[in-house]
Parts: structure tokens; C-alpha cells; sequence
């Protein structure tokens, strides 16, 4: 149907003008009402800050290669600093050190995490002598299956390989012997063909990447070794091997610096760099690249601390551990900043947790008053039970029930991990009950045995403490309790938890504390540097390609600075350029603009297999980007990382004789930058622009709670609690293939 012509007469243009007015007046109208919708609301947002200047000379004399190389020094001087380890805590003291010095108040979060512990590891010929010259080093267990020998250790041919191909042992029997393989090499063939243990050198040929398969998510116990020292001393020769290396619990720390604002400011920038590091063999976890992050922050706050006036936003620093344990120390940081839509749950909760520690070290307290009151262990009747009872709170009872029951429980565990071992036995001597000769098998009768032995641990377990306390002849377990000593191990038993409550009641109190401090911040901008000491170009991303747009426009804040930065520094120092590289590239980019992480070379190397997966890339600042605030990571560019997480991230490598000055530079003009940025925004400059993602709340990004539980023995469903029981995440890719998300979580 044509459509008719406009009218042209004067009442028709007086129609057309109106026609006109009317849908300006609709698009008007509708473009608004969107903008109220899909926009962050002004009403919303902070009102601008006085823009206060910025001496950039001041910073640019501040920030030098000198100070970064101090902070290098000392962070080589730690030694390997694996989460836990005493390199680590030494590189915590420096930390807490600076910034004392540069005048930020410091608090220290402590928490625990569980981490594979080496106790021993060695090698000893054929004479039991120690091999001069040879040192070996544990790689990460397979699943929770640490590198451990039997006590007397694992006795082979050390066998050289080339590849890890089976054709290189086709006339070699490898069952039972030692495989030695160059770095970056497969070793589940040579398992597979029967090799007890692997050992690993250093050829120099390759720098594999953290991401090789030096372990599976499988507990297959095939210990694997880093091996220094004369490789040709051990090639053909028959060795002991010895090593024990457990998970252990061990005490972390987050170093947190604060510089207040001028005026009581309800905002705050949060500047994050995690301090320890990783490694496939956690004794050589060295992490000199690792270290960067943390230096450029650290050769930082002398600066910081010097600016005494113009200050706005509160400044908070904090160093975190645990990176390469699915980022302990930044989501414990996280767990007392709290959500962004509520910031008064995270006071709630901590203060209620510190409540309930102080309850738990007093029942415990009360409870090991009662394991070592002689007049209890006299009571035999259930009368008697009762009245001792009544005078004492019921969550004493409790405590004191539980840690009996645990105690007991360690007995029947006990017997039935000898019922576990005497029924393989029987099963390998074919499951008969008399051998050839007619007589009882040994294996069978020893099986049998065990079994009785569980069944009586099981039902001292049920048994109700006046009928434990009992004699045999009024159908009391007496003797059975005296046997095991139950009184003495249930009274260290509740000394252990003692100490336990006490350090728990010290963690709560802190982090109550921090939760109060940090809570009375409305809005908070967490920016963490995840920096190498490539390139000296940086990149700001949000680590998550999927919700990019969710952190809109609080990126163009950020990345605003940053370029202002540039702009201030060029200004004030003439003789470089903190806006382009020599080469002409700009120094920073916001890379949420482009592709975020998929412009980077080492996600696509070690992260992601199908970028529609929408698969977390853990950065430190992911755990507060989960708990709904604007959080960012700035990253080097254009390096692809190889040799982080392995034992190649050496100083020497990093900063080579001839060569370290370069890289200084380089690391010298990314933290001049950062740093610049970071006092436009303490300053005011800049909007803390809210972002619309919203992830869990941030307890639930924070931990996983519950009880585990396993099925035990002829039980039908898993009901057996497992107190002390390691759990461990770990994702699957879209092809269903288990990981562990990144190298190292």
C-alpha cells in the first residue's frame, strides 16, 4: 500500500510541526526513562571531590630503581617463599617493617591454610652412604597424594630417559626402578610401565611452564623429584630413596597498611599485591617475578606516607599470602571488607564469630578441668553422671562428649585401617580359609582377628561414659579405657583444642577489628597489580571477559587516572615518556574496552580452553569483584609468563648481571605510574563508580562450610565424620577435563 504524501497546505504543515513535537517529546521521554534503567543513577554516585594538584616531581623522586631494587633484595633474601614457609613469613616482617617505617598503621590478619610439608627428602647409594653432590626436592603431590616413600624407604636403578616414551625401555624392565627424565617430559607412560619414583633435571633445554604435567588430580603414588647436582653420578646406579612430605596447617599472614583521609571520608582505594610464592616444587618456589607486584607497592608507600595533606579518600595497602592456594589471603581480606550492598554483615558476622570463640575457649577450658577431675572417673552410675552434670553449663557436657567420642574415634580409625591392610592380605593369598595342608589360613585368621578388634573400637564409641567407667565384672569397659590410656590422651586431646580455641579467639578479635575499620568505608575501589617485570606496559582489566560490561563505566574512572597520570609525570620529568614507550606504544591500556583477559598472552596458555566457559581467572582482585565492588587488576603486558610457578622464576634470571638496570627502568616508570594514579584518586579525583555485577555475598565466595563425611566399614551411607579431613577444588573445563584453576589454586 503506498504511503500518502505529507501535507503541504498550512494546516498541514501546523500538522506535521505538531506530529514532530509530539515524538520528540516520546523519544525525549523514553530515552530518559532507559537512562533511569540500564544507567548507574547520579543520585547514586559521590559528589565530586575539589580536585586537589599533585606534585609529581615529589613522586618521581620518591619512586626510584634504587628503592625497587631494595625491596628485590629482600625478597631474594627470604629465601623460597611458598605459602607458610619460613621464607615466607620473613618477606611478611619486611613488608610490616616499610610500611611502619613510612608511617601507615599496620595490622597483621592472620589465618591458616593447609600446605604440603617437605620433612624429608634424600638419597642415599647403594652402601646407605648420603650421595655427595645430590640434592633432591619434592614436586606438588598428586591430589593428596604426597611424594612419600615407606619408612625404609623406595630401593632401585636410577634408568635415564630422553622423552618418557616407552620405546626408550623396550628391553628395560622398569618395575620397580627410578626413572630420570629432563623437565617438561611426560612421566605416566614410565608409571605406567612400572617406575616407582621420577626424577627430574634440569637439561637447559626447555623452561616448561607451570602448566606441563608434572602431577594429576588423581592420588597415583609415583613420587616426582627435582634433582641438582652431578645427574651423571646417579645414571645406572642403585639407590635408596627416601622422603615424607604431609599437609600441614600452617599460619599465614595478610599485612594491611592504613593511611587515613584528611576528613572522616567514607571511601577508600585498596592497593593489593600477594607476597608468597608458587612453584611445582614448593622448596625451590624462589618467585622473583612473583615478588613484583609486591615491590612496586612496597617502593610506593614511603611516598604515600610522606603526603600528609590532600587526601580525600583513605589509602589501605594489603599484602596477601596464600595466591597459589586458591587465594586464601585475599578472600580472607575480602570476608572482613564485606559485601558492597550490605557493609554492616561483615561487622555482624565477625563479631559474632569472635563471640562464639570466646564461648568455645571457655567450654573447652571447663571441659579439660573435667578430663582431669579424678572424682569423675570414679563415677560409675548413671545417677551419679547426672548430678556431676547438673552443676555445670551443658555446653561444657557437650565439649567434654565430643572430644571423648573423638578420642575413641581415633581408636576405631586405628583398628579399622588394620582391618583395611590384614583383609588385602587375605585377599592376595586367594580369599581361602585353610591352606594346602588343611590348617587355618594365618591371613584369614589374622583378618578375622582385625575385624573383631574394629567391631569392639565401634561399640566403645556407643557407649554411654558411666558404662566406660565401669568395671568388666558390673558390664563395664574399665579395663578397655585404661588400656588405651583414654584419660591421659583425652586430657592432651582438650590441651590441643585449648591452644587452637586461643588462636582462633586472636584471629576473630582481629578481624572484628578490621571489619568495624573497614565498614565504615561507604564505597571502596580495590585495584590489584598482578605485574611481571616484562615489558613495562600495563593493562587494566576486570579478569572475567563474561561481565565486563557489568563494570561499566567504573573502568573509564580508573582508566582516566591512569592517563592523567601519564600526562602529569611527562610534565614534570622531561627525559621519558610515562605515556608511550620508546617503541611508541602507550604504557597503558584499558583492555575492558577491547577483549579484557583475551588479549593476554598467558590467559589463553594457561587458563581457558573455550572462552565461553566464563571460567573465574582468579586474580587477588576476583574475590572482592565477587563481593559486588568496582575491582580491577592491573596487569604487564605482553608477557606470557612461562616461567612463573616453576623453579625458573630466579633473581638471576630477572635481574642478570649487565642487564638488571634495564629492567629497573622498565618497573621504575610502571611504578611511578601506579602511583601517580593512586594519588589523583586518594585525592579526589576520579568517581568510585558502583558496579552492577553482583556475585554470592561474600561469605559465600569466602568458604564452603559444612561437615565431611565419609562412609566407613559396613556403614550404608557416608555418616562418619572426618575432623582434620583435606578438601581441595578443583574445576572442570568444558571438556570435563579436571584442573586445578590456575596453576597453583
Amino acid at each position: 500500500m503506498p504511503v500518502p504524501p505529507l501535507s503541504r497546505g498550512p494546516g498541514g504543515v501546523f500538522a506535521n510541526a505538531l506530529l514532530a513535537l509530539i515524538l520528540a517529546v516520546a523519544i525525549g521521554a523514553g530515552v530518559i526513562g532507559v537512562n533511569r534503567i540500564a544507567a548507574p543513577a547520579a543520585r547514586i554516585l559521590p559528589p565530586e571531590h575539589s580536585a586537589k594538584s599533585i606534585d609529581y616531581a615529589s613522586l618521581i623522586e620518591d619512586v626510584t630503581a634504587t628503592e625497587l631494587r631494595r625491596h628485590f633484595d629482600a625478597f631474594r633474601a627470604a629465601g623460597p617463599r611458598f605459602s607458610g614457609t619460613a621464607g615466607c613469613d620473613r618477606a611478611a616482617d619486611h613488608i610490616a617493617d616499610v610500611l611502619a617505617e613510612a608511617g601507615f598503621e599496620v595490622v597483621e590478619q592472620p589465618f591458616t591454610m593447609t600446605v604440603p610439608v617437605t620433612k624429608r627428602a634424600h638419597i642415599l647409594d647403594e652402601k646407605g652412604r648420603p650421595f655427595d653432590g645430590i640434592r633432591i626436592f619434592p614436586f606438588l603431590p598428586n591430589a593428596f597424594r604426597t611424594p612419600t616413600t615407606p619408612r625404609d624407604g623406595l630401593r632401585g636403578k636410577v634408568l635415564r630417559g630422553r622423552e618418557g616414551l616407552s620405546r626408550e625401555f623396550e628391553d628395560v624392565a622398569l618395575d620397580g626402578q627410578i626413572v630420570l627424565l629432563p623437565l617438561g617430559k611426560p612421566w605416566n607412560v614410565v608409571a605406567g610401565m612400572g617406575a616407582r619414583a621420577v626424577f627430574y633435571y634440569d637439561d637447559g633445554s626447555v623452561t616448561p611452564a607451570a602448566s606441563w604435567s608434572h602431577r594429576v588430580h588423581a592420588s597415583l603414588n609415583v613420587p616426582r623429584f627435582l634433582v641438582e647436582g652431578d645427574i651423571q653420578a646417579l645414571e645406572g646406579k642403585t639407590i635408596t630413596l627416601k622422603a615424607r612430605v604431609d599437609f600441614k596447617p600452617v599460619t599465614a599472614r595478610n599485612i594491611i597498611g592504613f593511611l587515613a583521609s584528611d576528613a572522616s571520608a567514607d571511601e577508600a582505594v585498596v592497593l593489593n599485591a600477594y607476597y608468597d610464592a608458587y612453584s611445582y616444587v614448593p622448596d625451590r618456589a624462589v618467585g622473583a617475578d612473583q615478588s613484583t607486584g609486591a615491590s612496586v607497592l612496597l617502593s610506593l608507600a614511603r611516598h604515600l606516607g610522606r603526603v600528609t595533606t590532600g587526601r580525600d579518600r583513605s589509602v589501605v595497602l594489603v599484602f596477601t599470602s596464600g595466591h597459589g592456594e586458591g587465594l586464601a589471603g585475599a578472600r580472607q581480606f575480602v570476608r572482613v571488607l564485606g559485601d558492597a550492598d550490605d557493609r554492616t554483615a561483615a561487622v555482624t558476622r565477625t563479631t559474632d564469630d569472635r563471640t562464639n570463640a570466646a564461648d568455645d575457649l571457655e567450654q573447652i577450658g571447663k571441659a579439660l578441668e573435667v578430663a582431669r577431675d579424678q572424682e569423675y572417673w570414679a563415677i560409675a552410675r548413671d545417677e551419679a553422671e547426672s548430678a556431676y552434670w547438673v552443676a555445670r553449663p551443658a555446653p561444657v557436657r557437650a565439649a567434654f562428649e565430643d572430644s571423648l567420642k573423638r578420642v575413641m574415634d581415633q581408636d576405631f580409625m586405628a583398628a579399622l585401617e588394620r582391618e583395611q591392610q590384614a583383609r588385602l592380605a587375605w585377599v592376595r593369598d586367594g580369599r581361602g580359609v585353610h591352606d594346602p595342608e588343611g590348617s587355618p589360613l594365618t591371613s584369614f585368621a589374622a583378618f578375622r582377628a582385625a575385624r573383631v578388634e574394629k567391631d569392639a573400637a565401634r561399640a566403645l564409641m556407643s557407649m554411654p561414659p558411666p558404662r566406660l567407667k565401669r568395671d568388666e565384672t558390673n558390664g563395664g569397659y574399665r579395663h578397655r579405657i585404661d588400656e588405651r590410656r583414654v584419660q591421659e590422651r583425652l586430657a592432651r586431646f582438650l590441651l590441643e583444642r585449648s591452644d587452637v580455641a586461643r588462636d582462633e579467639l586472636t584471629r576473630a578479635t582481629i578481624n572484628a577489628d578490621l571489619a568495624k575499620r573497614l565498614g565504615a568505608y561507604r564505597r571502596v575501589l580495590f585495584l590489584g597489580l598482578d605485574l611481571t617485570s616484562a615489558s613495562g606496559r600495563i593493562g587494566l582489566v576486570c579478569g572475567e571477559a563474561p561481565i565486563v560490561p557489568r563494570c561499566m563505566p567504573a573502568d573509564a574512572e580508573v582508566a582516566t587516572q591512569f592517563l592523567l597520570a601519564g600526562d602529569g609525570l611527562d610534565r614534570a620529568d622531561t627525559s621519558g615518556s610515562h605515556r608511550k614507550t620508546e617503541a611508541g606504544r602507550p604504557r597503558f591500556e584499558n583492555l575492558l574496552r577491547k577483549r579484557d583477559i583475551q588479549d593476554l598472552p598467558f590467559p589463553t596458555l594457561y587458563y581457558y580452553r573455550d572462552w565461553g566457559s566464563g571460567e573465574a581467572l582468579y586474580f587477588e582482585s576476583s574475590a572482592s569483584l565477587w563481593a559486588g565492588h568496582p575491582s580491577f587488576a592491573v596487569v604487564t603486558l605482553d608477557d606470557s609468563r612461562r616461567h612463573l610457578g616453576t623453579p625458573h622464576d630466579t633473581f638471576d634470571r630477572m635481574l642478570p648481571r649487565g642487564g638488571a638496570d634495564r629492567t629497573l627502568e622498565r618497573l621504575q616508570t610502571v611504578a611511578r605510574l601506579i602511583g601517580a594514579a593512586t594519588r589523583q584518586l586518594a585525592a579526589g579525583h576520579g568517581r568510585i563508580v558502583p558496579t552492577t555485577h553482583r556475585g554470592d555475598q561474600a561469605g559465600g565466595i569466602m568458604d564452603l562450610r559444612g561437615r565431611v563425611v565419609s562412609q566407613l566399614g559396613d556403614d550404608l551411607t557416608p555418616s562418619h565424620g572426618m575432623p582434620g579431613a583435606i578438601v581441595r577444588l578443583v574445576a572442570l573445563d568444558t571438556d570435563c577435563v579436571s584442573r586445578v584453576v590456575p596453576p597453583g589454586v
